[in-house]
């Protein structure tokens, strides 16, 4: 990481985030969007994963193979991921064609139209995926843990959801998470590479002066379970695996 970074803030209120660590002509855009699986109530758990699943299929002016297409002409890698706090969109490729990049990732998280095909598609496999991880020790453990750490409340469920949820989401929920949480309030831009700030921050401004507008996203305040001996005893995990929660200071405390 370079020591030169730069925060702006674009005229309709979007963060942005400049770091001039690469003098590879190299280039990284990430979208970050303050929604995750704590933002999710009981019903809506696994909604967040799932959306972002599904984003890459389409908008209205482009259809997903033509997004590939314009990734993969520049020789661009998108990638994204689910956390419990955030979800994180980027695209990796040369400096020099920042526009392209920044174009095709403003797209996708803008005016993604979500397809009805796609969208079962991506059912399907989001269950696929759930099926996996319930059988790998390790989330198992991780999982098991924060479910008694906090009990009952959205901290303590998984980023996937369960099979239940995503087998009965309709498409018009997930639209309406898209259309109410992912606007200027909860997202900041972060660029990092071999750019100059002042023209990126105007081809930021050109690109992202009609996104949605809304209000940031709230969430559940965590609720730490009370000291706890909690044993899992489970014959498909061949070894013992064992965790020590302490409450921990805030972030913000000075």
């Amino acid at each position: 990481m370079s020591e030169i970074i730069i925060e702006e803030k674009l005229s309709n209120g979007i963060r942005v985030v400049i770091d001039q660590g690469s003098q590879a002509g190299l280039l990284s855009v990430g979208f970050g969007f303050s929604v995750g699986s704590r933002y999710e109530i009981e019903e809506e758990n696994g909604l967040a994963h799932f959306l972002e699943h599904n984003i890459f299929n389409g908008t209205t002016r482009s259809t997903k193979e033509e997004i590939d297409f314009r990734a993969a002409d520049i020789g661009a890698e998108i990638n994204a991921y689910t956390g419990k706090i955030e979800t994180n969109y980027h695209i990796t490729g040369q400096a020099a064609d920042i526009d392209p990049m920044i174009d095709i990732l403003t797209e996708i998280v803008s005016d993604s139209t979500f397809p009805e095909e796609a969208f079962e598609a991506e059912r399907g496999a989001v269950i696929q995926e759930i099926n996996e991880a319930q059988g790998n020790p390790d989330r198992i453990f991780s999982n098991s843990v924060l479910s008694s750490v906090f009990p009952d409340q959205a901290l303590g469920r998984t980023v996937l959801g369960p099979i239940k949820n995503i087998s009965a989401f309709p498409r018009e929920t997930m639209i309406r998470f898209f259309e109410e949480n992912y606007n200027t309030e909860s997202v900041i831009v972060a660029v990092a590479g071999d750019v100059d700030p002042a023209d990126t921050i105007q081809k930021l401004e050109e690109r992202l002066s009609g996104f949605r507008h809304g209000l940031k996203p709230d969430f559940e305040k965590a609720r730490m379970a009370a000291p706890l001996y909690d044993h899992i005893q489970a014959s498909y995990m061949p070894q013992t695996r064992a965790a020590i929660i302490y409450r921990g200071m805030n972030l913000l405390d000075p």
